[in-house]
């Protein structure tokens, strides 16, 4: 299979309407794409067996709905995340689902991100291209030969730390074990606002950048714009914010 064969992109959804404004949106960025209609056909795809194309072409991203029949997408995750060969291939949550227990859920399994689809189709289209840009564009991963896998194991503090909160004299209730908890809930919290500011960011500047290339459409605008160093400059902020938010949210590098 040559790199111009090779799918980018695995789209793991059920709905006929969603698929289609999914392939529509992406068709400026990419035509590799690979779509699985249900849980099971999205597991074939990269364990039916040794030459299953999924391995020996992992995607560059595979964008995953919640709600699927035969097999649901907590379980695609959670099998994703489980194998060696699979673990490291980014996962994005693509689903109507507002649940927090959804979110919370995906999130303890290693998704890398989690986005609620839009219902208006302006909006959702806009999202796909967002999406396909960072994951297809933007992001940058090793070779999926020599990329090292997260191990799927909570970060350890450096030394003698405890395995769990039942090492600790006292268990659960040890000062440090609180003390502990209450840090790590807040830099989480922290780290989220970074992550949805970045990506805000991101999204924002790239809409900045679209329009100045339109400029030649527009009657009038305000002659202190310089548009071509303004659009690259606005380009330049949005790689930038979107680079910012994919550190953040790479669970190896809070690593010690």
């Amino acid at each position: 299979m040559t790199d111009n064969q090779k799918v980018e992109l695995l789209l793991v959804e059920d709905e006929p309407n969603d698929v289609e404004l999914t392939l529509r949106a992406l068709r400026s960025i990419t035509n590799r794409v690979h779509v699985a209609r249900d849980g099971a056909e999205a597991l074939d795809y990269f364990f039916s067996g040794p030459d299953a194309p999924g391995l020996s072409g992992p995607p560059k991203v595979i964008l995953l709905d919640l709600n699927l029949p035969l097999v649901s997408g907590v379980e695609v995750l959670e099998r994703l995340r489980a194998d060696e060969r699979t673990k490291a291939i980014p996962v994005v949550v693509l689903t109507s689902s507002e649940e927090e227990r959804d979110i919370a859920r995906t999130y303890h399994l290693g998704v890398n991100s989690y986005v609620t689809k839009p219902v208006e189709f302006a909006e959702f289209t806009q999202a796909i291209q967002h999406l396909g840009m960072y994951w297809l564009i933007l992001n940058k991963r090793p070779n999926h030969d020599s990329a090292p896998a997260w191990s799927g194991r909570p970060l350890q503090l450096n030394g003698d730390s405890p395995e769990s909160a039942a090492d600790l004299p006292g268990g659960s209730e040890h000062p440090l074990h609180q003390r502990v908890a209450e840090a790590v809930q807040r830099t989480e919290t922290l780290r989220d606002r970074l992550i949805q500011t970045a990506y805000a960011i991101y999204s924002e500047a790239a809409d900045l950048a679209a329009l100045l290339e339109q400029r030649g459409d527009l009657v009038s605008m305000p002659a202190e714009i310089d548009y071509p160093t303004d659009t690259k400059r606005w380009r330049a902020i949005a790689e930038l914010a979107g680079q910012m938010a994919q550190r953040w949210e790479r669970r190896s590098d809070l690593t010690p």
